[in-house]
């Protein structure tokens, strides 16, 4: 169950929302990009092969695709689309984290990327 919590903070500019993906993982929406940390225990190859699955499931295509033991990078496109929208996710492995970045070019869709999220993390059982 997704709990959306919005938090402020101070001084100018719009304040990020923020996600919890059951008891483990997080995830904060700014700039048009949602970001989440998964557990360190999650490799970056294995996330990129969770999400080629959930992109394809749902009928996206791969357009560009790339990944190495500490970053990756996927740009899809949904159905029907021929050039944009477009998204496009960046998986990085820091040393206590597996961090996943989601944005929708070239306006933003804050609903499509927390789904998209929704199911990467259901994919991998976290």
């Amino acid at each position: 169950m997704i709990v959306l919590i919005a938090c402020s903070l101070t001084g100018a500019g719009c304040s990020p929302t923020v996600y919890s993906f059951g008891d483990h993982v997080d995830a904060r929406y700014a700039n048009r990009t949602l970001t989440a940390r998964l557990p360190d225990s999650q490799r970056v190859p294995a996330v990129m092969a969770g999400l080629d699955q959930v992109l394809r499931d749902r009928g996206y295509t791969v357009v560009e695709s790339s990944t190495t033991e500490d970053i990756g990078k996927v740009v899809a496109r949904a159905p029907r689309y021929r050039i944009y929208p477009r998204l496009v996710i960046e998986v990085r492995q820091t040393a206590d984290a597996c961090v996943v970045s989601m944005r929708n070019d070239p306006f933003g869709d804050q609903d499509q990327v927390e789904q998209m999220m929704r199911a990467l993390i259901e994919r991998l059982g976290i």
